[in-house]
């Protein structure tokens, strides 16, 4: 298999198995929030964390700490040795055939 389908088979895989547990919640115990909603400390993120934790302990300042600083920004962990092992176009091709179709080969 080319490493473009593996890739996009994990990733596939990784958005197939988080929505459909997403899917199993009940709405009032999910929330759908981006990491850059998150990494900008900004208060509608926050609301909508904490509404769904079973927890009250969480201080917007706690929040804030934690979440302002991202710890795996890719700027800093990206590989650039790497570069041009993946045929992006490849790589979209195959995600997109196993968006549609849930399997490779048509």
């Amino acid at each position: 298999m080319a490493l473009e389908a593996e890739v996009a088979w994990h990733l596939h895989l990784t958005r197939t198995f988080a929505t459909a547990f997403l899917d199993s919640m009940p709405a009032v115990r999910r929330a759908e929030i981006k990491s850059e909603e998150l990494f900008s400390g900004e208060a509608p993120a926050y609301e909508r964390l904490i509404a769904v934790l079973p927890i009250d302990d969480l201080s917007k300042e706690m929040f804030e700490e934690n979440f302002a600083k991202p710890i795996n920004k890719k700027d800093t962990i990206v590989d650039e040795s790497a570069a041009g092992l993946v045929d992006e176009k490849g790589f979209g091709k195959f995600f997109l055939e196993l968006e549609q179709n849930g399997h490779f080969g048509g």
